[in-house]
C-alpha cells in the first residue's frame, strides 16, 4: 500500500475513491485523477459474497473534524 498525508486540517477537500476488483486507490483534490493517488491498496482474497460498503472519515487521532458532506456512489460500468 502506498500513503501520504495532507497538512491541511481546515479547509475542505474533494475525495475520489475508486475500488477496482480489489484495488483502491484514492485522490485528493484530483477529480479526474491526473495525477499519482495519495494512497492505494489491494484487497487480498476478495470476496463478493458480501453485499454492503463502508466509509469513514476517521483517522485514529482526535487531532481535528472529519466531516463527509456529500457522498455519491457510481456504478462504473
Amino acid at each position: 500500500a502506498q500513503s501520504d498525508t495532507i497538512d491541511d486540517t481546515i479547509n475542505w477537500h474533494h475525495a475520489t475513491v475508486v475500488f477496482d476488483n480489489g484495488n483502491v486507490k484514492v485522490y485528493i483534490d484530483d477529480p479526474n485523477m491526473a495525477n499519482s493517488p495519495l494512497f492505494t491498496h489491494t484487497v487480498e482474497n476478495m470476496s463478493y459474497a458480501y453485499t454492503g460498503i463502508g466509509f469513514g472519515a476517521g483517522t485514529a487521532l482526535a487531532t481535528n473534524n472529519h466531516i463527509i458532506d456529500t457522498f455519491t456512489l457510481k456504478i462504473l460500468p
